[in-house]
């Protein structure tokens, strides 16, 4: 199965630092599970976000929407850039994967750094937080980095869960070939 979370033919690939550990790593943070500083609990905006992550690391398109509020809004560098409403998340991947059918791409997977902000105010939370992707473009692995993945979250009953993301790409990836259309 192929995917992105933004434009495939220039910048965004990987992210996560404090953040950055294995696929099962992730998922066993992402469900609670101990992390060298303590637990991931549900009052976590953190928490939410790193579900949605690895979720999208396994191109799970129902366990992302199931991290998301209604309404979702996503704000991305492909083409129509916003995706909004109770179907945001699910219709954003649904052009995800035509996308990356259309110029070659495939395997994408997204690492945090050490989030910038984790602000909370009552029930409504915010987290900016460096990002890496990597990717299989034509062939070709390729790892962008520089990127930022800012997050609104409202809690809903015990639970954060995503309101709107934003993707801004980093650095353009070095390739010999990422023609593809813009």
């Amino acid at each position: 199965m192929c995917a992105r979370l933004s434009p495939i033919q220039y910048d965004h690939i990987n992210f996560l630092g404090r953040y950055a550990f294995t696929r099962a790593e992730a998922e066993k943070r992402a469900r609670g599970a101990p992390r060298g500083k303590g637990p991931v609990v549900s009052n976590d905006p953190m928490a939410a976000v790193l579900r949605y992550v690895a979720a999208f690391n396994r191109g799970d398109a129902k366990a992302m929407a199931a991290t998301c509020a209604d309404p979702m809004q996503i704000l991305d560098g492909m083409s129509p850039h916003v995706w909004q409403g109770p179907t945001g998340c699910e219709d954003w991947w649904r052009d995800v994967l035509a996308e990356a059918e259309h110029v070659g791409a495939c395997g994408y997977h997204i690492v945090l750094d050490e989030p910038r902000h984790v602000d909370i105010t009552g029930e409504y939370a915010y987290v900016v937080a460096p990002a890496s992707m990597t990717f299989t473009f034509r062939g070709e692995q390729i790892t962008q980095t520089g990127s930022v993945f800012t997050v609104a979250l409202r809690k809903i009953g015990a639970e954060w869960r995503l309101t709107a993301w934003a993707w801004a790409k980093g650095g353009r990836p070095a390739c010999s070939d990422m023609n593809g259309p813009r």
